[in-house]
């Protein structure tokens, strides 16, 4: 019986692994592509996959992500390679692209634009933007860039009643909205500067 479940384990995971290598070019291309649109021109990306001598979670496999984000520099495995922003932006693009695949009607971004600003802020916006066309998108930002292209936006209020921290939400009107924006984008005090920037970003 052992013998027998090896076999079909065996076919199965060389099943997987033929299917990994056909897919991982495709994979990497469009990670790729979406890493330039973000900022990151010369960033390359590697799928490298080894054989293993016994069966895991993933067949007969270790599946390594090899990443690179600037020229002239070798290939390292990912979590050695990268910095806050270039993790936010990777993990945007791979998230849009399994989203993508797995058809996810609804996915949540808790600040995944940490480390960015400006126009690499604008072009993560854009991004999600083009995400919520197809599934629901909730996105937690404290980017004026990404919260003006909301289609609804709400306000996180944190604050202490009895001792204890209380969470409450609230839904923004398009006045609240570019006031709130105007905030993120000059603190406690709202510029008139802000306001006329807010503007243009919710257009």
């Amino acid at each position: 019986e052992i013998a027998e479940a090896s076999q079909s384990l065996l076919k199965k995971a060389e099943i997987l692994s033929k299917n990994r290598k056909q897919t991982a070019p495709v994979f990497v291309e469009k990670v790729e592509s979406l890493l330039h649109q973000l900022g990151l021109e010369k960033a390359k990306v590697q799928v490298e996959l080894s054989s293993t001598r016994e069966f895991g979670k993933f067949g007969t496999e270790k599946i390594q992500l090899l990443f690179q984000a600037n020229a002239g520099f070798a290939l390292k495995p990912i979590q050695n390679a990268i910095s806050g922003g270039e993790r936010s932006r990777v993990m945007l693009s791979i998230k849009k692209l399994m989203a993508e695949n797995a058809e996810l009607p609804t996915l949540i971004l808790d600040e995944i634009d940490t480390g960015v600003s400006g126009r690499i802020a604008d072009e993560m916006g854009n991004v999600m933007q083009e995400m919520a066309e197809n599934m629901q998108l909730i996105v937690i930002t404290h980017l004026a860039q990404v919260a003006a292209k909301g289609n609804d936006n709400y306000k996180v209020q944190k604050s202490d009643i009895e001792g204890k921290t209380q969470t409450r939400i609230f839904p923004l009107n398009q006045e609240e909205k570019l006031t709130e924006i105007a905030q993120l984008l000059s603190g406690s005090k709202i510029t008139d500067a802000a306001i006329l920037q807010a503007k243009e970003l919710m257009q």
